[in-house]
C-alpha cells in the first residue's frame, strides 16, 4: 500500500484457497460479499471466482482485477469503476452491473467465455472510461445455449469490435449492435438493429446467425461472407435471417472444400420480411 493504492496477494499457505472465504456462500455461512472500503483503487492480484450469493461491491473505491474472474453464480456490482485486464469466464448465471466495468480495457487479446447454457447479464452504465463507442475489442465464446444480455444504461447500442463466436442455440440480447469486428457462428441476435460495418460469417448448420426480428444494416465497409455447402445437419448454405435488411458493402461467395454444386442450383443466403439496396460487391 502507498495510501491511495492496495494489493492483496495470494496466500502464502499452499493449502488456502484462493481468498473463497470472501467471495462465496456456503450452506453453513451467510451470503459473502466484499466491500472496498477508502481506497482509490484496490487491485485483487488474484484469480477471483465469485459463486452463487456471492457479491462482489466496487463503492467508495475502484475495484482492479488483472487475473482472470470467473462469475459461477454471482454477482459483481457498486456505484465506482470495475477494471477487468484479466480474462472473464462464466460457467453458472451471473451478473455485472457496478456503474462502470471496463470489459477487457481495450485489449484486442481480452477473452469472455460464457458456457454451454448458462447467461451473464451485463448492464453497468458504461462498458469504457468514458465517452463512446461503448466497444469491446476481445474476443467473445458463446457456447452452445449461451446468452450474453448487454444493456448499457448510459448508451443504446455498444460496439463489437473484436470478435464474437456463437455456438449452436446461443443468443445475443439487449441493446443493438455495431459490428466493426466479425461475428460468426449459429445462434440468435434478438437485438434492435444490428449494423454490419465489419465482417459477419453465418455458419451452415440450423439457420445460421438469425436476427428474425433484428434491422439487418450493412454499410460499404461491411461484408457478408457466406461459405456454400452440405452439411451434416441438413443446411446446404450459410444463411442469415433478419427482420429487414438494408443491403450495402460486400458479398463475399466460397465452396466448402469438395463441394461442386450442381449448375443451376439456387440458394437462399438471406431471408428478411423487407430487404432495400444492393451489395455493393460480389466476390
Amino acid at each position: 500500500s502507498n495510501g491511495n493504492f492496495i494489493t492483496a496477494n495470494a496466500p502464502s499457505d499452499s493449502n488456502a484457497g484462493p481468498l473463497t472465504n470472501f467471495l462465496e456462500a456456503t450452506t453453513t455461512t451467510q451470503t459473502a460479499s466484499i466491500i472496498i472500503p477508502n481506497f482509490t483503487t484496490f487491485a485483487l492480484n488474484v484469480p477471483l471466482q465469485v459463486r452463487t450469493g456471492g457479491v462482489v461491491t466496487a463503492s467508495v473505491s475502484a475495484l482492479y482485477l488483472p487475473k482472470l474472474a470467473t462469475m459461477s453464480g454471482g454477482q459483481i456490482t457498486g456505484t465506482n469503476t470495475v477494471n477487468l485486464v484479466g480474462d472473464l469466464m462464466v460457467d453458472q448465471n451471473s451478473t455485472i452491473n457496478p456503474t462502470t466495468f471496463l470489459w477487457g480495457v481495450d485489449s484486442p487479446s481480452h477473452r469472455t467465455t460464457v458456457r454451454a447454457s448458462k447467461r451473464l447479464d451485463l448492464t453497468p452504465n458504461s462498458i469504457v472510461r468514458g465517452g463512446n463507442p461503448q466497444e469491446y475489442r476481445g474476443h467473445i465464446v458463446l457456447e452452445t445455449g449461451a446468452t450474453l444480455n448487454v444493456n448499457l444504461g448510459n448508451s443504446d447500442s455498444w460496439t463489437m469490435a473484436g470478435n464474437l463466436e456463437m455456438g449452436l442455440g446461443s443468443s445475443v440480447t439487449g441493446d443493438s449492435i455495431v459490428n466493426t469486428g466479425e461475428v460468426s457462428g449459429n445462434g440468435f441476435v434478438n437485438v434492435n438493429r444490428f449494423e454490419n460495418s465489419g465482417h459477419v460469417n453465418p455458419g451452415r448448420v440450423f439457420g445460421g446467425l438469425r436476427m428474425n426480428s433484428t434491422q439487418y444494416v450493412q454499410t460499404p465497409s461491411g461484408m457478408l461472407d457466406v461459405a456454400l455447402g452440405s452439411s451434416t445437419f441438413g443446411n446446404g448454405s450459410g444463411l442469415l435471417q433478419a427482420g429487414t435488411a438494408q443491403l450495402a458493402g460486400t458479398l463475399a461467395l466460397s465452396l466448402v472444400s469438395g463441394f461442386n454444386p450442381t449448375l443451376g442450383t439456387e440458394y437462399d443466403i438471406l431471408t428478411a420480411n423487407s430487404i432495400s439496396g444492393q451489395f455493393g460487391n460480389v466476390l
